[in-house]
Parts: structure tokens; sequence; C-alpha cells
């Protein structure tokens, strides 16, 4: 059984519910008779602070728009567009973000806990100390992305591509990203405990001061690294590729190699 739409949501939110209803997509709420179906676009509007928690919002187009402050938990926003958005401090815990174009967004101290961001698209986006963890980030494109101090705690980034990001300080505690794509990545500094690494490709990527301690790196390409000065007590290293890496002097003694 439907819901009435909540109070707290727009007028202009019930066109957009009509508008999901006529191409079949599936609403939580009731459409209200007579209401004229269109597709959301608030391109560059400013919706500072808003309250859209719970908002069907599939497809939506928010390219350009203010929404800092705004609260959009547990909303769906498949789909839908945030390219270029400023998204600082918003609110997006358990939000269904699969397949977002978050390109150029700004998430700076953004909150995305357990959100749903499989396939989503963020490169270039700024996720300075943002709170991704327990996300999905599937198959994610996060190439070039600036995630410097982001908690990413417990996340699962299973072949996402982090090429090039800047993952200074960011925390990866138990975080999950087999097969994931970290080329030239900058990690120095991260921390990657008990993370699973496993067939990762971390090419020329940079790790000097990490914390790899009883991380699973094995078949990961770690060719060219820098894991100076960094923390890989107890790493699983069985099959990776070392080949020309930079490795402290006395690594061999403490990880675990096959």
């Amino acid at each position: 059984m439907k819901m009435p739409i909540p109070a707290h949501l727009p007028p202009w939110y019930a066109s957009h519910l009509a508008w999901m209803r006529s191409i079949g997509a599936t609403t939580r709420y009731e459409v209200p008779e007579g209401t004229k179906p269109v597709k959301l676009d608030l391109t560059e509007a400013n919706l500072s602070g808003f309250d859209l928690r719970k908002a069907d919002l599939l497809g939506a187009n928010l390219s350009g728009a203010d929404l800092r402050g705004a609260n959009l938990s547990d909303a769906d926003l498949t789909g839908a567009n945030l390219s270029k958005a400023c998204l600082a401090r918003a609110n997006f815990c358990r939000t269904s973000l699969d397949g977002v174009n978050f390109s150029d967004s700004d998430l700076t101290e953004a909150d995305l806990f357990e959100s749903l961001l499989w396939g989503a698209n963020l490169t270039g986006a700024n996720l300075t100390n943002a709170n991704l963890s327990q996300a999905n980030l599937s198959q994610a494109d996060i190439f070039g992305a600036n995630l410097d101090g982001a908690n990413l705690t417990g996340a699962y980034l299973s072949h996402a591509g982090l090429g090039l990001a800047n993952l200074k300080w960011v925390i990866l505690v138990k975080a999950n990203l087999t097969g994931a794509n970290l080329a030239k990545a900058d990690l120095r500094n991260a921390d990657l405990r008990a993370s699973n690494l496993s067939f990762s490709d971390l090419t020329g990527a940079d790790l000097e001061g990490a914390n790899l301690a009883k991380a699973g790196l094995s078949s990961a390409n770690l060719e060219g690294a820098n894991l100076s000065r960094a923390n890989i007590f107890g790493a699983n290293l069985t099959n990776a590729n070392l080949k020309n890496a930079c490795i402290p002097p006395d690594a061999f003694f403490s990880l675990y190699v096959g």
C-alpha cells in the first residue's frame, strides 16, 4: 500500500512522481489524481538545506544544483545527474545512488554512510573528509577524485576505478578492494589494515607511510609501487608482482608470501 506524500517534500515533487509512474517506475508514494507528469529538472537550482529524505528522485537532473547541507537520507536517486553539484555536508545516508553522475561535484564532508553507489560516476569529484563507511562502490568510476581524509571503513570497492585518485590519509580498514584499479593512486599514509586488495592493480601507486598490516594483497600488481615506510606486518603477498617496487629493507621479515 502506497503512502501519501510527506509534508516536508516540496510541491514540485508530485509532478516527478507522476513522470515516474508514466514510465512504469515504482514509487513508495501515492500520486495525486490529475498531476501533470514532469521529469524533474532542477539544473543549478538552490536547494541548500532542503529536506528531501525518503524522496523518490529516480533520473532527476540536479546538475550544478546547490544542495549544501541538504538531507537526502533514505532517498532514491538512481540514475540521477548531480554533475558539478555543490553537495558539501549533504546527508546521503542509506541513499540509493546506483549509476548516479557525480562527476566534478563537491561532496566535501558529505555523509554517504551505507549508501549504494554501484557503477556511479565520481570522476574528478571532491570527497575530502567524506564519510563513505559501509558504502557499496562496486564498479564505480572514481578516477582522479579527491578523497583526502575520507572514511571508507568496511566499504565495498570491488573492481572500482581509482586510478590517479588522491587517497592520502584515507581510512580503508577492512574495505573490499578486490580487483580495483589503483594505478598511480596517491595512498600516502592511508590506513588499509585488514583490507582485501587481492588482484588489485597498484602499478606505480604511492603507498609511502601506508598501514597495510594484515592486508590481503595476493595476486596484486605492485610493479613500481612505493612502499617506503609502509607497515606491511602480516600482509599476504602471495603471487603479488613486486617488480621494481620500493619496499622497506626489513619488510620480508614481517609479511606472508605463501
